[in-house]
């Protein structure tokens, strides 16, 4: 008897349309919670503090040991704003209402940038195919030809260029980013 007392009063409920709204209100309340801190932790993060300063900023991210920064050793123009981009991306995160379940059961599903869209946001300036964010991630080769002096007539951010053989022993320091920015995102919603 409780069974299908319980039933029929899921049912009324659900018929009622009251409680879909309030789910909704409250999943729309944690999931804008959780965005702010994802879009606060990627714009805190030093790899995007650092190139977003352009190329006279310092090494904060501490993947490249010596002189030159993320800006400068990717190879971006002085006039690029690469992290727009990401941004862009991060913000158009969103969340939709899937189906219902069982009962008072909703579900919710986050849209969130695919691994394709964020490599097509951020390609490498020099090498096409390969994303600057999956570089920063897993490694980018190169560093010990790495250059840097004031003002270089041939260099496209204007203080760095490759040099045709190596000058240095320098090896780069992958470090977690964007995907590490995003794991803690989903996971607040686990």
């Amino acid at each position: 008897m409780a069974t299908i007392l319980k039933r029929q009063f899921i049912k009324e409920v659900r018929a009622s349309g009251a409680i879909e709204p309030f789910a909704k209100k409250e999943v729309k309340k944690q999931f804008d919670q959780a965005k702010a801190n994802l879009l606060r932790e990627f714009d805190e993060h030093p790899v995007t503090v650092e190139i977003e300063a352009g190329s006279g900023a310092e090494n904060l991210s501490g993947t490249l040991v010596g002189k030159g920064n993320l800006f400068g050793f990717i190879g971006f123009r002085s006039s690029d704003t690469p992290i727009a981009a990401v941004r862009n991306l991060l913000n158009s995160i969103s969340f939709k209402n899937t189906k219902n379940g069982q009962g008072l059961t909703y579900e919710y599903k986050i849209d969130e940038p695919s691994q394709e869209e964020i490599k097509a946001a951020t390609p490498m300036p020099w090498l096409s195919g390969r994303s600057w964010i999956a570089g920063i991630e897993s490694g980018i080769s190169g560093l010990s030809r790495f250059l840097t002096r004031k003002s270089l007539a041939t260099s496209r951010s204007g203080v760095a260029i490759q040099t045709d053989k190596p000058i240095n022993k320098a090896s780069f320091k992958p470090r977690s980013y964007l995907s590490g920015i995003l794991d803690r995102f989903r996971k607040s919603f686990e």
